[in-house]
C-alpha cells in the first residue's frame, strides 16, 4: 500500500520511493505543447513546488521517473534541456543587499554544476550570462522555473524602504527573461499573490496566467475522485489537518481554515479584503480574486 507524499516536494523522491502520485502529466503535456510562459497562483502547501520539480525532471529528460504516466509515450525524451530552478524560499532575501549577494552565489553554484565559469558581477548580469552560456554549451534552449516569486516582497511589506529596493532588484532580475527570450524553451512561475498586483515583471513578456483557467484547475492537489481511490488505512498518514478535512468532506471547516490562512496575508499587497474562495465540484480550491 503506497504512502501519501505529505510534505514531499521532490518529484524524483516521490517516484523513486514509490509514494502515491496522482498523475498530473496530461495537464503538463498540454502546457508545454501549447505555450511558453505561464504563471500559476495557489496558496502555500498546495503542491506548487512539486509541480515545479516535475517540470524540471521532465525537461531534463529523466524518462524513467515518468514510466506508467500519461506523458511517458507522448514526449520526445531525446530533447533534454538545461534547467534553472529558482526557489526564493531557499535564497536569503532579508535585505536587497543580502539578496543580491545570495542570488549571485546561487547562480554561480548552478553554473559550476554545469562546469561553467561566469565573468559578470551582479546577479541579474550573471543570470543573463548563465542562460547564454548554457545555450551555447548544450545547443538547447533553457528552461527557467521560478517558485515563490513573491516571497521576497511579502516578507518585506513591513519595511517600505527595503521593499522598494527588493522590488527594483527583482524587476532588473526578471528583465533578463525578455532579453534572452530566443534562448528560452519554457518559463513557469508560481506564487501566492495576484500576478498583476506586484509589478516586478513589467520588463518581461507577459505570461499566460492559468490560475483561474478551468483546464488546469486540477494541476495541483487532489480531487474528490482522487481521494475516493485512496485506501482508508492510508489516511492515518495524513498529518495535515486541511487534507484530513477534505478527505472527510468537512468543507465548512476547510473553508474556515482557508480564510484564516489568507487573512494573514498583509493588506499592503492590495489583495481585496473580501477576496473569496470557491470550491469546484472536484474539491479543487482556486483563489478567486475580484475584478479590480
Amino acid at each position: 500500500m503506497k504512502a501519501l507524499p505529505v510534505g514531499i516536494q521532490s518529484f524524483a523522491d516521490l517516484r523513486q520511493k514509490d509514494y502515491l502520485y496522482v498523475d498530473k502529466t496530461e495537464d503538463i503535456h498540454r502546457l508545454i505543447t501549447s505555450g511558453k510562459i505561464y504563471f500559476l497562483s495557489r496558496p502555500r502547501r498546495f503542491g506548487k513546488s512539486l509541480l515545479v520539480s516535475t517540470f524540471a525532471e521532465l525537461f531534463r529528460g529523466n524518462k524513467s521517473l515518468f514510466e506508467g504516466l500519461y506523458i511517458y509515450d507522448k514526449y520526445d525524451w531525446t530533447q533534454q534541456y538545461p534547467v534553472i530552478t529558482i526557489d526564493w524560499s531557499r535564497i536569503n532575501h532579508s535585505t536587497a543587499e543580502t539578496m543580491e549577494i545570495e542570488t549571485s552565489i546561487f547562480i554561480d553554484n548552478m553554473a559550476s554544476s554545469h562546469q561553467i565559469s561566469l565573468k559578470q558581477i551582479y546577479a541579474s548580469s550573471r543570470f543573463d550570462e548563465l542562460i547564454m552560456r548554457l545555450y551555447e554549451k548544450t545547443g538547447h534552449q533553457v528552461v527557467v522555473l521560478i517558485d515563490e516569486y513573491d516571497m521576497p516582497i511579502l516578507d518585506a511589506l513591513s519595511n517600505p524602504e527595503e521593499l522598494k529596493l527588493i522590488r527594483e532588484f527583482l524587476q532588473s532580475f526578471y528583465k533578463v527573461l525578455k532579453g534572452t527570450d530566443g534562448y528560452l524553451r519554457f518559463i513557469f512561475i508560481t506564487g501566492v499573490s495576484k500576478f498583476s498586483k506586484v509589478s516586478v515583471f513589467s520588463g518581461m513578456n507577459s505570461p499566460d496566467d492559468i490560475t483561474m483557467n478551468k483546464k488546469y484547475a486540477t494541476i495541483c492537489g487532489y480531487t474528490q475522485d482522487d481521494y475516493a481511490e485512496i485506501p482508508v488505512s492510508d489516511t492515518d498518514d495524513m498529518r495535515d489537518l486541511m487534507q484530513q478535512q477534505l478527505f472527510n468532506g468537512d468543507i465548512s471547516a476547510f473553508q474556515r481554515n482557508m480564510q484564516a490562512m489568507f487573512a494573514r496575508i498583509p493588506y499592503q499587497l492590495h489583495i481585496p479584503c473580501d477576496a473569496y474562495y470557491r470550491i469546484l465540484n472536484d474539491y479543487t480550491i482556486i483563489n478567486e480574486y475580484k475584478n479590480d
